[in-house]
């Protein structure tokens, strides 16, 4: 029995389409609730907290809560996503209410020049609430495909030497030509959830960004160093969507009238 559960689970992992290789691989619903947020990617490493992020509860999913101060600093990204490479970033992420730009993966940093940030963001701001890559040209918002707020999205972000492309829970929302100027993002800068490096940041350095900050609930968190096609996404959405399904909150009926009601205005 053991074995066939065993092989049940690999044959359910070996479902999720990996893109070349998966640098970060982060389960956000599974953390402890206190100290670094295990890699299990290719890149190794951990992500520790910066700040006092939380567990919570978002729609019956758990997941970890960052509350517009915190963040996780992970690992310095690496050549197989730096400057011009192709990649992908997907995020299962949940938003009670969106700023213009709020943050959920982050490398390079910001200052410029163009190009030279890689911020997988969802914010409102339709310029560059989806994505900021440093200049009005490598930024991107969501187009028609704004997430909703209240419910959990699977948001993706993938670059490769024609296209930026955002998809939301499998299809695609907005794609832009990546040549204005194309992406070539800074070199060897720690990757972060929930936050954007500031423009002092510099290999062998953390200096997060004030700004920007995510004050919603992570739940996965996968980067790869090749784009993922419309085809992959939508699969990895459709494996993984039952996991975040909205599930309505129980309500109890009290199983006696109150002793005393106290009405405030």
């Amino acid at each position: 029995v053991f074995g066939s559960l065993a092989a049940l689970a690999s044959a359910c992992q070996a479902a999720i389409v990996v893109g070349g290789s998966l640098l970060v691989d982060l389960d956000a619903t599974a953390w402890s609730g206190s100290g670094p947020m295990a890699n299990s990617g290719t890149l190794g490493g951990s992500f520790a907290p910066d700040g006092n992020p939380t567990k919570v509860e978002a729609a019956g999913v758990t997941g970890t809560w960052l509350d517009g101060a915190d963040a996780f600093v992970g690992p310095a990204s690496n050549g197989s996503i730096d400057g011009t490479s192709d990649r992908t970033v997907e995020v299962w992420a949940y938003q009670g209410a969106v700023n213009g730009e709020e943050t959920l993966v982050a490398w390079g940093k910001r200052g410029g020049g163009e190009g030279t940030n890689n911020s997988v963001n969802w914010g409102s701001n339709p310029t560059f609430g989806a994505f900021g890559g440093w200049g009005a040209g490598p930024d991107q918002g969501f187009g028609a495909g704004q997430p909703t707020t209240g419910t959990w999205h699977h948001i993706v972000f993938t670059s490769d030497a024609t296209n930026k492309s955002v998809y939301v829970d499998g299809v695609l929302a907005s794609q832009e030509p990546n040549n204005a100027p194309a992406l070539n993002t800074h070199a060897g800068i720690n990757i972060l959830l929930g936050a954007q490096s500031a423009a002092g940041a510099a290999p062998g350095t953390v200096a997060i960004d004030g700004g920007n900050k995510l004050q919603g609930v992570l739940g996965k968190v996968r980067v790869h160093d090749a784009a993922l096609s419309g085809t992959d996404i939508l699969n990895n959405y459709n494996e993984e969507k039952a996991q975040f399904q909205n599930v309505p909150q129980a309500v109890t009926p009290l199983s006696a009238a109150p002793t005393h009601r106290w009405s405030f205005n």
